[in-house]
């Protein structure tokens, strides 16, 4: 009976199975060369007033550190544009482009824990982003929420000591939400002049746009404002850009970014 075509077509099958399991497993696991971000999000109260929304949103990819593909870039912006890297700016061009040339990872099943809960997010797409959006009591809010935001973390695999946090803003019904671009607005990015862009992109620091940090701390010191801010910058930037709002002394801040891949037409 061992011996039958019957048999041993049960064993292949049985095997394929496995490896499809292992396959599907594999992939939903967050590995130890990958990494985590997630993005500040802003909660809304529905309007019967008994529960929140909390969108969660985040990105799963493996960073890259491709000195061919980095260097055919850095010639592709020289011939163009002619810009050239030197000492000073290596690191910093080296770092950005690392980013956009990050691979992204799908089918990651992100899970965290939120207000003493756990929630499994939907499986990231293509582009690496998974988002989620949960439903919390407002007892369960209130008695969570830390100076006007929401705090949580990954659960990661047994033994991984990684931390991957993230934050969700609660914004009131009532109140004063001040929505701001980015670029030429709080930093220096010359986006009418591309050669310039690019320059300020992938070559040098970035530079705060004088009198804004201080205006929007008096802004949100005397409103109680929420601050929200948007750039046609791919979410590939948002730790170097958060870093910056930070280092300079803007308000935290939600982002919205623009998606960015290779492999797509934009």
């Amino acid at each position: 009976m061992r011996n039958s075509p019957q048999f041993a077509l049960g064993l292949i099958a049985i095997s394929w199975s496995l490896l499809a399991i292992n396959h599907v497993f594999a992939q939903e696991y967050i590995k130890r060369d990958e990494k985590i971000v997630f993005f500040p999000t802003a909660a809304y109260l529905n309007p019967e007033k008994s529960h929140w929304h909390l969108p969660i949103h985040g990105w799963v990819f493996e960073p890259a550190n491709s000195t061919a593909r980095r260097k055919t870039i850095e010639f592709a912006l020289s011939k163009k544009y002619g810009l050239k890297t030197t000492a000073e700016s290596k690191p910093i061009f080296n770092d950005r482009i690392n980013l956009l040339l990050a691979d992204n990872e799908r089918g990651k099943k992100v899970k965290i824990l939120i207000a003493g809960e756990e929630h499994t997010l939907p499986p990231s797409a293509e582009n690496g982003h998974f988002k989620g959006s949960l439903q919390l009591s407002v007892a369960k809010v209130e008695k969570a929420i830390n100076n006007g935001v929401i705090d949580y973390q990954a659960i990661l695999r047994r033994g991984d000591e990684r931390k991957f946090t993230g934050r969700v803003f609660v914004v009131q019904p009532k109140g004063v939400s001040v929505i701001s671009d980015i670029d030429d607005t709080i930093k220096v990015s010359n986006v009418l002049d591309r050669k310039q862009l690019m320059k300020h992109s992938f070559y040098l620091p970035f530079t705060a746009v004088e009198g804004m940090s201080e205006y929007y701390q008096a802004l949100g010191k005397n409103t109680g404002a929420s601050f929200h801010f948007v750039s046609s910058s791919p979410w590939h930037f948002f730790e170097p850009l958060r870093a910056f709002a930070m280092d300079n002394g803007f308000p935290p801040a939600e982002y919205h970014l623009k998606n960015f891949r290779f492999k797509d037409r934009t």
